[in-house]
């Protein structure tokens, strides 16, 4: 007899094959930062969405990895909103310190889900915003399927998200 977890991570991981074959998280990143700046959480949720049964220290590894990677690649630049949110402000700042910013918050607070999701972002830069262009229509497909499934607003994981119970 199968039961309904094994049949719930067999689905998870089908769902994550699909999404995967159509755009990757970085993709998806840079495509919604065309007009508007993106949240960390947004890639948190990307990272765990794709990652269902991992751990919570490997989702953020994995999300710090991928904003690191970004921001060496000069498609992202960290900073925070100021004026109440109606201007980004690009952090002056090395890498690395800006990745250990982010860890204080995101990683050493996590639980505090009235803050670092609320206040860490990052712009997509010129070079990412041509790099998205060419990703526009396959994130438009992605969005349709996840629509079609009524997913489009689907909770991430209990244990990876904020006030969750984590396993480490």
């Amino acid at each position: 007899m199968v039961s309904w977890t094994t049949i719930r991570v067999q689905v998870h991981q089908q769902r994550r094959l699909q999404d995967e074959e159509m755009l990757s998280t970085r993709e998806k990143i840079l495509v919604e930062g065309l007009d508007d700046w993106v949240k960390v959480a947004q890639v948190h949720d990307y990272v765990a969405f794709e990652n269902p049964s991992a751990t919570l220290s490997d989702v953020q590894r994995r999300t710090l990895e991928l904003i690191r990677s970004m921001a060496d690649e000069g498609v992202i630049a960290l900073g925070e909103l100021k004026e109440g949110g109606a201007r980004f402000v690009s952090w002056d700042i090395p890498v690395d310190h800006a990745i250990k910013r982010l860890a204080a918050e995101y990683v050493e607070r996590f639980d505090d889900s009235t803050g670092w999701p609320w206040t860490l972002w990052f712009a997509v830069t010129d070079k990412g915003k041509q790099i998205a262009q060419s990703c526009q229509g396959e994130y438009a497909s992605w969005l349709e399927c996840l629509r079609a499934q009524g997913r489009e607003y689907e909770a991430i994981p209990p244990q990876l998200a904020p006030g969750g119970r984590h396993e480490t």
